[in-house]
């Protein structure tokens, strides 16, 4: 009986472990409340941990609706899907030789879209400025050729 009881202990605790990823506890830093300090995109961006810490949700509301984005942990890499005002949802995955203070993300899929023709977000830069300011490159795709990049700079609600 208590080998049995030993077991179930044992699987219980290996259940819930993960290898740490660094980039990802980057991310997790960000929840909260943040302001966009640009009066061309104005905004507001939550970011909230869930899922037992394994998803970073980002809510970007714009006054026109909001777009959610979940961040997430791939093995030792770092993805991420979109889910769009455009009504697809780009799949990204993170670069794993960006610069210190930087992630870059690239569309590598997703869903109600094809890459090579469809508008859609096709990359996103976050660059970690500091603590309480955080700067967001989308870059805006239409028949495999960008079009634009909207900037967001961002400042945390104190």
């Amino acid at each position: 009986m208590k080998t049995l009881l030993a077991i179930a202990v044992l699987a219980f605790t290996l259940q819930g472990e993960r290898k740490a990823n660094p980039r990802f506890e980057e991310l997790k830093k960000l929840e909260g409340t943040w302001e966009s300090t640009d009066k061309e995109h104005p905004c507001t961006v939550t970011y909230k941990v869930s899922s037992g810490g394994s998803a970073l949700l980002e809510t970007m509301s714009m006054g026109k609706g909001d777009m959610l984005t979940v961040y997430h942990p791939d093995g030792d890499g770092l993805s991420m899907t979109h889910y769009c005002m455009l009504g697809n949802q780009p799949h990204m995955t993170a670069e794993k030789d960006a610069k210190v203070g930087t992630l870059r993300f690239v569309c590598d899929g997703g869903s109600n879209l094809k890459c090579a023709s469809d508008k859609h977000m096709h990359a996103l830069v976050i660059t970690f400025v500091d603590a309480d300011h955080l700067k967001q490159d989308w870059s805006l795709y239409d028949g495999g050729k960008e079009l634009g990049v909207h900037s967001f700079n961002l400042v945390r609600r104190k």
